[in-house]
C-alpha cells in the first residue's frame, strides 16, 4: 500500500474510534505570474522552505495566521495548538468520550474537541496521569510522537540521527517518521528532539504526512 493509502486508512480508523485555529480561512490573492494563488502573509517569503506547507495548511483549514497578514512561522507552538493542528488535519473526527482525566484542562476549552479525540485515539496521554500541560511549548519529539501514534503502520528503518538514542521514549516514532518522509532532521545526522517546535516546523510535519 502506498504511503498516502496507509495514512488515509489510519485516519479513517482514528475517525471511527474517535478556535482559534480554524474560525476563518484568509482569502487568497490571485497570482498572475504563476496562475495560482499567493499567501496573504508578509512574513512567509515565496522561497521559504515552509511556503508550500503554510499554503496547504491555510487552504485546508489546518491553521490560520496569527493576524490577517502574519503567520509567525518562528513562533513556538504549545501542546494545545499541536493537538488542534493534528485534529484539523485529520478532518476533525468526533470522539465518543465526553471528558479527559486532566485537571489542567478547563471546561469548554477551545481545544476540547481535539483533545477528546486525541486522548481517545491514544495519540496523547498527558504529561502526567492527571495533567496535559496545554500551554507547555511542544518539542519536535512530542510533535512527531503525536503524528506517528496516529499514522504508524509499524514500518521502521535505520536511524540516521546521533541525538536520538535507542533508549529514548520517542525513538520508534522518530525512526518511523524519518523512514516515511515526515522529517529529514535538522541536519543529516541530527533531529534535535528537545528543540521547541515552531509553527513552520509544525505545518511542515503535517504537510509531509497529509498532503497529496
Amino acid at each position: 500500500m502506498s504511503k498516502t493509502g496507509r495514512f488515509y486508512a489510519k485516519l479513517v480508523s482514528a475517525a471511527l474510534i474517535g478556535a482559534m485555529l480554524v474560525t476563518s480561512v484568509p482569502a487568497f490573492a490571485a497570482n498572475e505570474n504563476t496562475g495560482g494563488t499567493s499567501l496573504p502573509f508578509t512574513d512567509v517569503a515565496d522561497g521559504a522552505w515552509y511556503y508550500d506547507a503554510v499554503m496547504w495548511a491555510v487552504k485546508n483549514g489546518v491553521t490560520v495566521g496569527m493576524t490577517p497578514t502574519m503567520f509567525a512561522p518562528l513562533e513556538a507552538c504549545n501542546r494545545a495548538q499541536m493537538v488542534e493542528f493534528l485534529w484539523n488535519a485529520a478532518g476533525k473526527p468526533t470522539a465518543t468520550i465526553k471528558a479527559v482525566p486532566f485537571t489542567d484542562v478547563p471546561d469548554a476549552a477551545w481545544y476540547e474537541d481535539a483533545l477528546l479525540w486525541a486522548y481517545e485515539a491514544g495519540i496523547v496521554a498527558g504529561t502526567t496521569s492527571t495533567t496535559f500541560s496545554p500551554a507547555k511549548e511542544c518539542t519536535r519529539a512530542e510533535m512527531v510522537c503525536f503524528l506517528v501514534r496516529l499514522l504508524s503502520d509499524g514500518a521502521t528503518d535505520n536511524m540516521p540521527f546521533v541525538d536520538v538514542p535507542a533508549s529514548a521514549w520517542y525513538y520508534n516514532e522518530v525512526q518511523w517518521a524519518w523512514a516515511n518522509g515526515l522529517t529529514v532532521g535538522t541536519s543529516a545526522t541530527t533531529f534535535s528532539p528537545d528543540k521547541v517546535c515552531n509553527r513552520a516546523e509544525a505545518v511542515e510535519f503535517l504537510y509531509n504526512a497529509f498532503a497529496e
